[in-house]
């Protein structure tokens, strides 16, 4: 087999809020632009940009494992990438850019098969500079992001007149008790008890389950008492440790919802058969 040579170099760069506002517009018409959200699923699932890669991770560190098995997805496009602040994507854009190295090393072969030449390396690729934060702030008008007075800031710049149109929809999750602040009014999901409109954070009922969940006020009982489940597995397993001896404490096992399948039915603009109740 001939050698292969050295990569193309990827370079990587930011984008201030305002030109990232206009190449996301721009990306929508374009086939070799990609906009790729690099938070975790259940952070982009309340609010994201118009567009954009939800990738179904639950932690960053599963970002390249998600990458590998969607080498074409990204392979010789340019990737507009952002996180909540722009630390994660300092992170992910080293890791696209170095892509293919090690195939271009000395003594390295063409690979065969489907798969020859495709190692997911972007054109280039330009991050938010500061992230959804940084975007609300300067795009919209909205003062501090996530941090403190978020949601009285988002509020402002509506009220201020401004003109453009946001192309962030939803809600920025925040890592404090917070939960998420409002960036638009949009509500791009959907309650996993019933299906219906909502972006209220919740958690699964079963215990011992961290699963972060989109839970409506009527499906979460208005009291704070959570009855959705992640899956039929983990609401199994609920009923299974009430039915035990007092005082127990059976070992919980992975539920259903562990998995990529899962968390990508999740990401859908509307429920698909199966994936509420």
């Amino acid at each position: 087999s001939a050698p292969v040579s050295a990569p193309v170099p990827c370079p990587v760069g930011y984008l201030d809020p305002r030109d990232f506002h206009d190449a996301v517009a721009k990306a929508a018409s374009a086939s070799d632009v990609v906009v790729l959200d690099v938070r975790n699923w259940y952070e982009s699932r309340v609010g994201h940009f118009d567009g954009a890669v939800l990738a179904p991770i639950r932690r960053f560190s599963q970002l390249p494992e998600y990458v590998e098995s969607n080498k074409a997805l990204f392979h010789g496009k340019d990737v507009l990438m952002y996180c909540t602040g722009g630390i994660r994507c300092e992170k992910a854009a080293r890791y696209l850019a170095s892509l293919g190295e090690n195939d271009g090393a000395a003594g390295g072969e063409k690979k065969n098969g489907d798969d020859a030449g495709t190692t997911g390396r972007p054109r280039s690729v330009r991050q938010l500079r500061g992230g959804i934060v940084a975007y609300a702030r300067d795009v919209l008008g909205a003062e501090a992001g996530a941090e403190v007075g978020a949601e009285a800031g988002a509020e402002a710049g509506a009220e201020g007149g401004a003109e453009t149109k946001s192309a962030y929809k939803g809600l920025n999750f925040v890592f404090d008790n917070r939960g998420a602040v409002p960036v638009t009014s949009d509500v791009v999901t959907w309650c996993d008890g019933c299906g219906a409109r909502s972006n209220r954070l919740g958690k699964c009922a079963g215990f011992g389950c961290h699963v972060i969940l989109v839970v409506c006020e009527a499906c979460g009982g208005g009291n704070g008492e959570a009855r959705v489940f992640c899956c039929g597995s983990c609401e199994a397993q609920e009923r299974s440790r009430s039915e035990t001896t007092p005082g127990a404490r059976p070992k919980r096992k992975p539920c259903e919802c562990d998995g990529y399948e899962s968390r990508r039915r999740r990401l859908l603009p509307t429920p698909t058969p199966g994936s509420v109740g």
